[in-house]
């Protein structure tokens, strides 16, 4: 049982590092959205750009 807990602790633990890491990186794109004056759409554009998930290769 000890193994099992270790475990579920070091996903929990992961889960959170990469919480903390999406909440970082959000918070650069806020600021940096503050600071630049651009219009709306430009910005949507930008946090398009920023959020993009990157789209696997599928084999055809």
């Amino acid at each position: 049982m000890g193994k099992e807990w270790d475990e579920i602790r070091l996903k929990m633990m992961m889960q959170r590092h990469e919480h903390m890491i999406e909440l970082m990186r959000l918070s650069a794109i806020s600021t940096t959205l503050q600071y630049k004056h651009i219009t709306s759409v430009e910005k949507l554009k930008f946090i398009e750009e920023l959020t993009e998930i990157p789209k696997r290769k599928t084999k055809s």
